[in-house]
């Protein structure tokens, strides 16, 4: 008996594409068609697919395709129901705002970490500045949580108007607006962030044609145009003051005036011909020449960073090549700044943290290091002494208590997981030949990057720490270093300065072994606040901070195109209007 064919159906609709069946003769195949179509359109409930053949409804699952006059040549259009339309809606929104909880608990997670002094502020932190470029304080950490969080969320809103995505941009956007009024208004005012983020949310509304809520958005653009003027200064005389003549501004206006005249005009204001005036005006005054653009680019500039020193420049191209050089020089700077801030805070955290979580104070370790004390000593001293200046002195200028510090130096250098590098294998066999455990001669190997003698010298200073340490009369040297730094011992004023290499190999392999537990899990590893972070959403974390810019100028950069075409249109709505 031959085995049939597989049929091959086109199906269009809600389904676009070919449709394998087995066989469309056989009872029941109308149910099969319709639940291989339901899981290819995600929708789960196949009652709710409609099948369409030659104008008649596909409705009994029990027969078969042929019954309905299906073969090979007919096209199956594929419906959803709208029970089907209105559960995927549903579906959708569900997703929408579960997104928006991940992202507005990731955001508030971020800031409430801290500015990056405590242990577990984690990789994502933020700088804050006020328009003349000075690190903001705080009285209440909740001014500046609250802050942060609606810097981040607008962040991420701004990214979502890139890629024209206004529905979600605008409830991101509405977040951020949420977290903003959770601040102290005294610390809004030093920042023109808020005015910034009124015109987005109205911008989405514009996008949108969400023409009742454009009206209603006079009232966020008045107070756009008050925070504007607070943080720019009359007439953006404080913006001159930092920009020179420079108008980064400007583009902001543009879109500032033409959503004041497209609300005036829906509200039948007649403010809304001024409006669109202004905007006009300040949207020719950001063009830019193809001329203009070639010669920055034949003086090395991109296209990107020509476009916008000409735009700030109002199409002056001397000003504009000064300003891109020097944009240039700023960039390269705030780079090396923030690689300089990376290594510091992986420096600071090497140290351990302090008593109440904090990691070591970098401006009281640079004052003690200026005082002729060696680093690492400092650093403990300063952990030891939870960052209190004079208390880590006191420790320093003390002989027996520099002595405890010394051996907890001593031994959590021993302890601390070195990099991945290979040392080198000559200079390996000569530290192990002379008694040394392995482990250790890699781990001062590679501390000391693969200079011999140095590491020699490491591994001794370690195993002086180590016959230190079992002498057991100092009592604590540092809780952080559990039991092996407990028993430190009395002095290494007695020790000899060179130990033969198997004594300090052996000395140095016992302490490390009771160190493991204590070490590793007391000093090497973040406090338990770290630890319960673990359920955190590092997911929408990243996400948050991938859109963050480390840019002062990029929120005034903008590329008016859609601006200028909105305000020819209004325009002539307005001119219509004034016939009729």
């Amino acid at each position: 008996m031959a085995v049939s064919e597989p049929v091959k159906i086109q199906c269009a609709g809600a389904y676009s594409g070919i449709l394998t069946l087995p066989s469309l003769e056989v009872a029941g195949s109308v149910a099969q068609a319709r639940q291989l179509i339901s899981g290819r359109i995600g929708e789960g409930n196949s009652a709710c697919v409609k099948l369409i053949a030659g104008g008649r409804t596909l409705e009994d699952d029990a027969k078969a395709l042929t019954d309905y006059g299906v073969h090979s040549k007919t096209r199956l259009l594929v419906m959803r129901t709208a029970r089907a339309a209105a559960s995927a809606k549903l579906a959708a929104q569900e997703s929408r705002a579960q997104r928006l909880a991940r992202l507005k608990d990731a955001a508030a997670a971020v800031a409430a970490r801290g500015d990056g002094s405590s242990w577990n502020d984690g990789a994502h932190e933020f700088a804050l500045e006020n328009q003349d470029g000075e690190g903001l304080r705080f009285d209440d950490p909740q001014d500046r949580k609250a802050l942060v969080m609606g810097l981040a969320l607008h962040e991420q809103g701004k990214q979502l108007l890139e890629k024209e995505d206004y529905q979600e941009a605008l409830d991101v956007l509405l977040l951020a607006e949420e977290a903003f009024e959770m601040c102290n208004p005294k610390h809004l005012d030093m920042v023109d962030n808020v005015g910034l983020l009124m015109i987005d949310i109205v911008w989405c509304y514009f996008q949108l044609r969400a023409i009742g809520q454009l009206a209603a958005g006079r009232a966020r653009l008045d107070k756009a145009q008050g925070s504007l003027q607070r943080s720019h200064g009359p007439s953006g005389v404080r913006m001159r003051r930092l920009h020179g003549n420079f108008c980064p501004e400007l583009a902001i206006y543009v879109r500032l005036d033409l959503l004041q005249g497209v609300a005036a005009f829906h509200s039948g204001d007649s403010k809304a011909s001024l409006h669109l005036a202004s905007a006009l005006s300040k949207w020719r005054r950001l063009q830019v020449s193809d001329e203009s653009l070639a010669t920055l680019a034949s003086m090395g500039f991109t296209a990107s960073q020509a476009t916008r020193a000409l735009r700030f420049c109002e199409g002056d191209t001397e000003q504009a090549a000064s300003f891109a050089a020097d944009q240039a020089q700023l960039t390269k700077k705030r780079k090396a700044d923030h690689t300089e801030q990376k290594k510091l805070r992986r420096e600071m955290r090497s140290y351990g943290a302090t008593a109440s979580g904090k990691l070591v104070d970098a401006a009281g370790l640079q004052l003690l290091e200026s005082m002729g004390f060696q680093r690492a000593l400092a650093a403990e001293a300063l952990k030891q002494s939870d960052n209190e200046g004079q208390a880590a002195l006191d420790a320093l200028a003390d002989p027996k208590r520099a002595e405890q510090l010394q051996l907890a130096v001593y031994l959590t250098s021993a302890t601390n997981t070195s990099p991945d590098d290979n040392p080198d294998p000559a200079a390996l066999d000569t530290l192990i030949n002379m008694g040394f455990n392995r482990d250790l001669a890699t781990r001062a190997l590679q501390q000391c990057h693969d200079d011999q003698a140095k590491a020699l010298d490491t591994l001794v200073s370690w195993g002086q720490a180590a016959r230190a340490a079992s002498s057991s009369s100092f009592g604590d040297v540092s809780s952080q270093n559990g039991e092996a730094i407990g028993a430190a011992g009395s002095s290494v004023t007695g020790a000899p300065v060179r130990q033969t290499a198997a004594d300090a190999a052996s000395l140095l392999a016992q302490a490390l072994q009771s160190s493991k537990s204590g070490a590793d899990e007391a000093e090497l590893t973040p406090p338990a606040d770290e630890s319960q972070e673990e359920g955190r959403d590092a997911e929408a974390e990243a996400e948050l901070a991938a859109v963050v810019k480390d840019d002062p100028l990029a929120a005034y950069d903008v590329d008016v195109r859609q601006e200028g075409l909105a305000i020819q249109e209004y325009l002539m709505l307005l001119q219509q209007q004034q016939k009729h």
